[in-house]
C-alpha cells in the first residue's frame, strides 16, 4: 500500500497516511481543526553506490 503525505491548508498539520490506491481520491480529514487537507509533493528516496550511480543510472531502471 502506498504511504501518502497530506497538510492541512487551514492550521499546517501534516500526516502521511497508508492507504489503498481507491482510497487515495478521497482527502483525509485533519485530526486538529477538521478541515480537508491536501495532498503534499513527496520526495523520492534514492541510494548511490560507492560508483557515484544513482536512481536510473542510464541502465533502464533502479540501481
Amino acid at each position: 500500500m502506498p504511504l501518502y503525505e497530506y497538510t492541512c491548508p487551514r492550521c499546517g498539520e501534516k500526516r502521511e497516511v497508508l492507504s489503498r490506491s481507491a482510497d487515495a481520491a478521497a482527502a483525509p480529514e485533519c485530526p486538529v481543526c477538521s478541515s480537508p487537507m491536501e495532498k503534499a509533493w513527496s520526495t523520492v528516496a534514492c541510494h548511490t553506490k560507492a560508483s557515484g550511480v544513482s536512481c536510473g543510472g542510464g541502465r533502464g531502471g533502479f540501481s
